[in-house]
């Protein structure tokens, strides 16, 4: 992901976003992504690192000392992150406004519920790796709190769409399973067969194609051979042949970029 937005203030040293994978270089960019990433925003964003970036790179003086006091007297930092929205006139005091009403709705949701907002947003911003740390804390739901059996469904599914898309197709499998078990959907036993397809091990396959017994796949099988058929680049078996020629390293480099274009074709199942 990246941001280009007009400012004519840029810090040499980018402040780095690490639940985005994302470097910041001003004012305007910053408060792009408090606007419209408050879950990410909310959670962690406000820390000294924060305040030596708008202090010594952006230069922003005697702000500074108001919004250090105000970290370190309100655990939840909201008070910090409309201060900074109002630093620049990137955003209306009337969005401004509306920023502060989402945040607060935002603040009124369990805390597991948030840890699944987050992992949802982390998903789609493709930051699989950290989705699913994000989907493992929201599963834990303490005794004072109650979550019914479609929420634990949907968190399930949801990491095992994620694990897909990191190709670990074992711990996919086990997500799906488990979501199955919360509520007997159809899809989640479509994505298992697609895990099947794509599956090496016969063993495993097997395994896999074991849990959708009884299933009508023939509307799936000709869905999964539409998406892995419908790009122009796939590797044709002429391209596959040629792997055979090349050394050891160029071969191994070729096969991974085939694999990352199949991978590619999996998401889009998802």
């Amino acid at each position: 992901m990246g941001l280009i937005l007009c400012e004519n203030r840029q810090a040499v040293h980018p402040l780095f976003i690490p639940d985005m994978g994302l470097r910041v270089f001003s004012l305007e960019e910053l408060c792009y992504v408090i606007y419209n990433y408050p879950l990410i925003a909310m959670d962690g964003l406000v820390n000294q690192r924060l305040m030596s970036f708008l202090r010594d790179d952006l230069r922003i003086g005697l702000q500074i000392v108001n919004l250090e006091r105000s970290m370190s007297e309100w655990p939840d930092h909201d008070d910090v992150l409309l201060s900074i929205l109002g630093f620049s006139d990137y955003y209306s005091s009337v969005e401004i406004e509306d920023f502060r009403a989402r945040i607060h709705e935002i603040r009124k949701t369990s805390r597991y519920e948030f840890y699944r907002m987050k992992g949802d947003l982390l998903f789609e911003l493709g930051q699989y790796g950290k989705a699913i740390t994000y989907y493992e804390k929201s599963l834990f739901v303490s005794k004072d709190q109650t979550a019914d059996d479609i929420y634990f469904y949907r968190v399930c599914r949801n990491m095992g769409s994620t694990y897909a898309n990191l190709y670990q197709l074992d711990e996919a499998y086990l997500s799906y399973m488990k979501a199955y078990e919360y509520k007997k959907d159809e899809e989640v036993k479509k994505q298992i067969y697609f895990l099947a397809r794509l599956q090496d091990d016969i063993e495993k396959k097997e395994l896999y194609l074991k849990a959708v017994e009884g299933q009508s796949i023939a509307e799936w099988d000709n869905e999964f051979e539409e998406i892995m058929h419908s790009s122009d680049d796939d590797a044709s078996l002429d391209e596959i042949n040629e792997l055979r020629s090349l050394d050891a390293v160029k071969r191994r480099k070729s096969i991974e970029t085939i694999l990352n274009r199949w991978k590619r074709k999996y998401r889009n199942m998802l």
